[in-house]
């Protein structure tokens, strides 16, 4: 087309009615505003699922209702099915979020061919309207539903009741405030098992104190410790006259020695200077990143190393000599391997 750029976004279309119009329309709009070609790839998998949904209950696009968009929010805004979500133990957040996203296209696709490409009229009403009388869509998106089957009679109260009682149920947790936390973390070391009550109670503290996730704990290994331990050149140079190799396993086995004191006094002195962290690289959710540790926290893992984790290999070279645990800090209780 000459020197024109071309934007690209993706047609939805179908063997009834070949290119969908509609959403052809829509995209282009989208398109011609800058939106990202992952952007457009997104609304328009929803828009295509919204479509067939509507072609499978024989609905034009153009005579929607909310009780139409009820039941497809409530069969998980999915293409027509027999599948009724139950999710009696899922955390609601992850569905929850994806169902309102959707519900954004959806709503947003029907303000564009109403406001802006005057493709239909009289479907959603402005924010700012007195009355939606005239309107089939009101300007605030109808409610989620929460995967309640329908009623046996269809009763549309018994399934309000139930979707609210559902939702109570499930309505996440609070975050605790620091001396609930602080509560915990004392409770954990309470457990009749000391060992395993210093386990949950540094992971536990990992998560409070530097912000980890579970799968940061989990990929916390002595290597990364050690060499968070040399990144700090005050320490790096106290510890490489001591060993000129320093990586796990020499810190799994400096208890006792010149080398754990040193280090040791070395964390301390970076605590006097008013240092707070050492920084261990981590892998959280498919990315390295570098775990805040505060120096209080760190001595306390050594302590834990070179106490009830090397007591615990021993139990279990005992039973299993062949036993070479693995680089992870925390070990499970049932499989030696990483908790």
């Amino acid at each position: 087309m000459g020197e024109r750029t071309v934007a690209r976004y993706p047609i939805v279309s179908n063997s009834r009615d070949g290119v969908v119009l509609p959403i052809a329309a829509y995209l282009q709009y989208r398109s011609e505003q800058d939106t990202s070609e992952k952007a457009l790839e997104a609304d328009a998998y929803c828009l295509a699922e919204f479509w067939d949904y509507l072609s499978s209950m024989k609905i034009s696009y153009d005579l929607i209702t909310p009780h139409i968009l009820r039941q497809y929010f409530d069969r998980g805004a999915k293409r027509a099915s027999n599948v009724v979500f139950l999710r009696a133990t899922d955390a609601t957040v992850i569905y929850k979020e994806t169902i309102r996203r959707k519900r954004g296209r959806i709503y947003d696709f029907y303000h564009v061919l109403q406001n802006r490409l005057e493709l239909v009229s009289g479907i959603l009403a402005p924010r700012a309207a007195s009355t939606s009388a005239t309107y089939r869509l009101p300007a605030i998106p109808v409610g989620i539903g929460l995967g309640v089957p329908l009623a046996s009679n269809n009763d549309h109260h018994t399934r309000h009741e139930a979707r609210k009682a559902k939702e109570r149920k499930r309505r996440p947790k609070s975050t605790p405030s620091i001396l609930d936390a602080e509560s915990i973390l004392d409770r954990l070391l309470e457990r009749s098992d000391g060992n395993r009550g210093s386990t949950y109670y540094l992971a536990a503290s990992l998560e409070m104190y530097g912000g980890a996730r579970g799968c940061g704990v989990e990929d916390l290994t002595l290597t990364a410790l050690a060499e968070a331990v040399l990144d700090e050149p005050e320490m790096a140079r106290v510890i490489r006259p001591i060993a000129r190799t320093f990586n796990g396993a020499n810190l799994a086995d400096a208890n006792n020695g010149s080398l754990g004191i040193t280090i040791l006094r070395a964390l301390k002195t970076l605590q006097t200077a008013g240092r707070r962290y050492i920084f261990a690289m981590v892998i959280e959710k498919g990315k390295a990143r570098p775990l805040p540790i505060t120096v209080s926290l760190a001595l306390e893992i050594l302590d834990y190393i070179w106490s009830d984790r090397r007591a615990f290999v021993e139990r279990r070279r005992a039973r299993i000599p062949h036993y070479n645990p693995p680089d992870n800090v925390f070990l499970s209780y049932k499989t030696g391997e990483a908790l």
